[in-house]
């Protein structure tokens, strides 16, 4: 038979024993998961090489206009790509007034220029021998106005589109046009051309179309 004090005995030693042992532990609070990482951004498309377009013409030639004198002192260019087998081209144009047609053929629709104005042609040429399927590719590199396509892989000519339709053209020219740089959307050149009436020279950067 159990005595009151036993009874109150076992009370208090539970009560010692919550004491002493504090409450049940807790369970650790779950990690917060990590936030999902950020979309890496679209790259940007590459940006047309850094440049300067400009233009120096002088010319004893008849069809240079003595009065209204094109003034190339903003020239703007834009240059068109051509291919065929065995051939790649490029065609620079730079005109002393803001022109910026989007494909060749509204080049094409605007050949003709106002009064004191005036547009430089560049053409260049690669031609070589291919294997049937092969294509040619449009490269960096000095290309030769004093040779004749078929003379040398890299040729070149020049001519300056004036008002009423004239073109001046150069007659047994010297010296080179170099394409410094092309990309898929652009290129980038320099040019001294001269001959026995005209000296054209100058640098471009363009979109390539």
């Amino acid at each position: 038979m159990t005595s009151k004090g036993t009874i109150v005995l076992a009370v208090l030693a539970g009560a010692c024993l919550l004491v002493a042992c504090g409450k049940p532990a807790e369970k650790p609070a779950a990690a917060p998961e990590p936030a999902p990482a950020a979309a890496a951004p679209a790259p940007e498309a590459p940006a047309p090489p850094a440049g300067v377009t400009k233009v120096t013409i002088a010319s004893t030639h008849g069809a240079w206009p003595k009065e209204d004198v094109p003034d190339f002192g903003a020239p703007t260019a834009v240059a068109f790509k051509d291919s065929s087998v065995g051939n790649a081209s490029v065609m620079v144009a730079i005109s002393s007034y803001a022109f910026a047609p989007a494909n060749r053929q509204d080049y094409t629709a605007h050949k003709a220029v106002e009064k004191g104005q005036a547009r430089v042609e560049l053409w260049l040429i690669r031609q070589k021998q291919v294997a049937p399927g092969e294509t040619v590719e449009f490269v960096a590199g000095t290309y030769d106005p004093t040779k004749a396509q078929g003379q040398v892989e890299m040729t070149a000519s020049a001519n300056i589109v004036l008002t009423g339709g004239t073109s001046l053209t150069f007659s047994s020219p010297t010296g080179t046009i170099e394409v410094t740089s092309v990309t898929a959307d652009s290129i980038a050149g320099k040019f001294d051309i001269k001959d026995k009436w005209t000296q054209l020279s100058g640098e471009f950067s363009a979109p390539l179309r």
